[in-house]
């Protein structure tokens, strides 16, 4: 009788609507940060139709980390609360691997580079090899230096 009473709390009745406050307010974090993952791709695509230029103010690689990073997180806490993996633990995954992937390609094909990381890289042009796949971008369609006579 003893085990039953001290196990007993006075919060308990509290417990699942705690859970429920708690996992609707990481699943809004989660969207937000979804939203904010796919936003970046979508600028990234807007810029490169946009502008001839091949660097940024910011860079689109680490916002993009960062936001995944932020994501996992979430994710990971509210599967630790909740006790379930849940469909936005897969949008967020699969949203996530296409936004790096995208963005890493732009950055590697020395696209769209943070400023400071343009300098460092001793300011290069855009990489030609890289026009097959990004043919719709402006940069891309540019004259080259060795196309003039």
């Amino acid at each position: 009788m003893e085990d039953d009473e001290e196990s007993f709390s006075p919060y308990a009745p509290y417990k699942p609507l705690v859970r429920k406050l708690v996992g609707g307010t990481l699943l809004t974090m989660q969207i937000g940060l979804l939203v904010s993952e796919l936003a970046v791709p979508a600028v990234v695509v807007w810029r490169l139709t946009s502008s001839t230029g091949n660097h940024v103010g910011f860079d689109p690689l680490w916002v993009s980390v960062a936001l995944a990073a932020l994501l996992a997180i979430v994710s990971a806490i509210r599967i630790a609360v909740l006790h379930r993996w849940g469909n936005m633990f897969i949008a967020a995954t699969v949203a996530t691997v296409l936004s790096l992937s995208l963005v890493g390609y732009v950055n590697s094909c020395h696209f769209l580079v943070g400023y400071e990381s343009w300098l460092q890289r001793r300011m290069p042009a855009p990489n030609p090899s890289c026009c097959f796949v990004l043919r719709f971008s402006r940069a891309c369609q540019l004259p080259r230096h060795e196309d003039k006579p």
